[in-house]
């Protein structure tokens, strides 16, 4: 388990380390949802492909691709695509407060520490 608190980790969070913790906890959970038959992989030019088939990563997913079409598209400009994503990552922080119970998060006493 993790032991350092979110202070910590935020004084190191551009180190190789947290890095590699972060794409840990993404292997586990993408593990965790292969486990249950939620994901779906294809590989094409030596690209892997990842598609979440429910919650919340899926229905983010189809949100971002929409919008970062039309922002690689110029249709839509730099600074309404930035506020699409300063208010993910706002309600990303708000819900990051919010207390959970362990049903509702099978890694909340493996990762919490980090967040």
């Amino acid at each position: 388990m993790i032991s350092f608190k979110k202070k910590e980790a935020e004084s190191i969070k551009d180190t190789d380390f947290v890095k590699t913790d972060i794409e840990d906890m993404i292997i586990a959970y993408i593990l965790d949802q292969s486990k249950n038959n939620n994901i779906s992989l294809a590989q094409k030019n030596n690209t892997t492909y990842i598609s979440f088939r429910q919650g919340k990563i899926k229905d983010f997913l189809g949100e971002w691709y929409s919008i970062l079409g039309l922002y690689q598209n110029n249709k839509l400009s730099p600074e309404m695509y930035d506020v699409f994503v300063q208010s993910k990552i706002k309600n990303l922080s708000a819900a990051e407060n919010k207390s959970c119970s362990k049903e509702e998060y099978k890694f909340e006493d493996t990762y919490s520490d980090l967040f």
